[in-house]
């Protein structure tokens, strides 16, 4: 071969090799590509740099409900009935709160009910401007029982100037399934006095409450209390450990409460059915009935006022001194004429109406005076 014609076929394989160079490059993948993720079902398509998805159908400055999914350092996760799963970003100007009393974000856990107000954040998203947990999370934290720490495990850690699409994407790992949370508490009718709680015990005709502020509460249920489901007329025959309620009724010189009604909040799991004529009576709150006790559950005796103390009267009778305590339900009548506690007189010969109360005591129903004092 002549040396021309030799550089003139390498000329030609040259040019060739050149050609296809773009072809191949185009082939090759990058490895600066970015490696493309799914959006959460509900979630509007995203850049990398555009922040966090807003809720779809949710107004820019609204409040979402619903349980904490997961936590991290500078985001949360909760997961809403009308909008599935909401990521927000929180930091130390978040507020949190139950009513007026301040909590950190370090007291939430997954799995707290929450209500969350959000603002819309150019750049970023969603930035929860307070979180309002159930009161039982500070209960939680009166108690001393402190949440986990946030950590890599429970949420990918993100950048607070950009979020990936990984980390958008990234889902939540496997948890237990959540403890059935307390029943909320029904709330005290306007102007009733009482005490709203959870039932830590009950017996015959006791129940203890533990209130809103930790406190443990005694409640006297008598024959005449009535106990009935909160927000219904569904009466119900007895009060268990673990129900939250609201008691209405007075509070005695010792500190406990006599009842007058009790409203009840129940797990579903645990209501009973309205009451009928053909379903067997639940166990009652009520004591058994003593020798004296009538066959409606009353105890009735006549006697003297010996002395008048706060709210009771201490009546002598035949068989020895009663103590009978005169509350708001007590209708008292002096000869035949509607009367108030302040009208009895010590040496007025009286007939009472009551309940027995567990150490002898009386809750009069009736306190009727029939001959006043020095007559």
């Amino acid at each position: 071969m002549k040396l021309g014609h030799f550089w003139s076929v390498l000329a030609l394989i040259a040019c060739l090799w050149a050609l296809t160079l773009p072809l191949a490059a185009q082939r090759r993948p990058s490895t600066t590509q970015r490696v493309p993720v799914e959006t959460p079902p509900g979630w509007p398509q995203q850049r990398a740099d555009a922040g966090l998805p807003w809720p779809a159908g949710l107004g820019k400055n609204e409040v979402i409900t619903g349980h904490i999914a997961a936590i991290d350092k500078d985001q949360i996760m909760v997961k809403s009935l009308d909008h599935g799963e909401v990521l927000f970003w929180v930091d130390e100007r978040t507020v949190v709160r139950v009513d007026k009393f301040r909590l950190a974000l370090s007291d939430l856990r997954t799995g707290d009910p929450v209500a969350v107000r959000l603002k819309n954040i150019k750049g970023r998203g969603p930035y929860a401007s307070e979180i309002l947990p159930h009161p039982d999370v500070r209960a939680r934290k009166e108690r001393g029982e402190t949440g986990p720490a946030p950590s890599a495990s429970t949420q990918p850690a993100m950048a607070p100037d950009a979020v990936s699409e990984v980390a958008v994407a990234a889902p939540l790992p496997a948890r237990a399934p959540e403890p059935e949370p307390e029943p909320p508490l029904p709330s005290l009718p306007a102007g009733a006095k009482g005490v709203a709680g959870t039932v830590i015990a009950a017996t015959e005709d006791t129940i203890e409450v533990r209130d809103t502020n930790n406190q443990a509460q005694k409640v006297l249920v008598t024959g005449v209390t009535r106990i009935r489901a909160a927000g219904s007329e569904t009466v119900l025959q007895a009060v268990n450990p673990g129900d939250g309620v609201a008691v209405v009724g007075d509070r005695l010189d010792d500190g406990q409460w006599i009842a007058r009604e009790i409203l009840v909040n129940r797990r579903a799991a645990t209501v009973p059915a309205a009451v009928t004529a053909s379903a067997p009576a639940a166990p009652s709150t009520r004591r058994a009935p003593s020798p004296e006790v009538s066959p409606d559950g009353l105890v009735r005796f006549s006697g003297a006022i010996a002395s008048l103390g706060n709210e009771e009267i201490r009546v002598r009778t035949a068989s020895g001194e009663r103590t009978v305590l005169v509350t708001g339900i007590t209708e008292v009548r002096r000869m035949g004429v509607r009367g108030t506690f302040a009208s009895l007189k010590v040496g007025d010969q009286v007939s009472v109406v009551g309940d027995p109360l567990e150490g002898g005591l009386i809750s009069a129903r009736e306190v009727t005076v029939t001959r006043l004092a020095g007559s």
